[in-house]
C-alpha cells in the first residue's frame, strides 16, 4: 500500500579528504543495491539538520560542508520519493559504524563504482554531481 503523498528523502554523496566516495549496502529499502545515506526530514527541521541527522544515525558519520545539489524524483507504482540530493565531507572518515539499514560501507575512488549493483538514483546523482 502505498501512501497518499511522495516522501521527502535528503541523501548525500559524502567525500573524505582523499575525494573518495562513501557507499553502503541497502539492507531492505532498495534490495542490496548500494545507495547514498541518508531518509525522511521529520516535521520542524530543516532539510540540513534532517541530512546530518540521518547520516550520524546510518553512518555515525559528522559532515560539513553541506552543500544543496538539487532534486530528482522517483515514481513507481508503490513509492514515490522526492530526493533532496547534497554532498559533504565526513570529519571522521575512520569511525563507520553502521545502523540496521546496511550490511556494509566502502569508501571509494570513481574509478571502483562500476562493479558494484547501485540503486539508479544513486547512479544519476553520481553521474551527474561527481566532480
Amino acid at each position: 500500500m502505498h501512501s497518499q503523498f511522495p516522501k521527502v528523502i535528503v541523501g548525500a554523496l559524502i567525500f573524505d579528504t582523499d575525494q573518495r566516495l562513501f557507499l553502503m549496502q541497502s539492507a531492505g529499502k532498495f534490495g542490496s543495491q548500494w545507495i547514498v545515506p541518508g531518509g525522511k526530514v521529520d516535521f520542524g527541521e530543516s532539510m540540513a539538520d534532517g541530512l546530518v541527522r540521518e547520516i550520524k544515525e546510518e553512518t555515525n558519520l559528522d559532515v560539513t560542508h553541506v552543500e544543496f545539489l538539487g532534486v530528482r524524483e522517483l515514481i513507481e507504482p508503490e513509492r514515490h520519493f522526492v530526493f533532496l540530493e547534497f554532498q559533504c565531507v565526513a570529519m571522521n572518515p575512520a569511525q563507520v559504524r553502521l545502523n540496521h539499514e546496511a550490511t556494509q560501507f566502502r569508501w571509494l575512488q570513481k574509478s571502483e563504482i562500476g562493479d558494484l549493483s547501485l540503486a539508479p538514483s544513486t547512479l544519476e546523482l553520481i553521474q551527474e554531481r561527481w566532480p
